[in-house]
């Protein structure tokens, strides 16, 4: 069931994206030491995710901007998760 649950990610995540709203999602195991919405809100990058030990991302932690990028970027993921 989880690895399931963790493909319908990106398809709930363009969904939000879709309705003009930028997305927040983290695990809910994550501790914050410093309160990160004045840096996520003061980026200009459509999405910022944390990389793993591989340096790569890792949807642990991910804010994305409703943009038509990032949208493009994440109807790939969706398509990747199906597959």
């Amino acid at each position: 069931h989880y690895r399931e649950l963790m493909a319908r990610r990106p398809t709930i995540i363009y969904r939000i994206l879709q309705q003009g709203f930028n997305v927040l999602h983290m695990d809910s195991d994550l501790v914050w030491l410093r309160n990160p919405l004045p840096v996520l809100f003061s980026s200009e990058n459509d999405v910022i995710a944390q990389d793993d030990s591989h340096k790569i991302a890792c949807p642990c932690f991910l804010y994305v901007r409703a943009t038509v990028r990032s949208m493009e970027l994440v109807k790939k993921w969706e398509e990747l998760s199906l597959t």
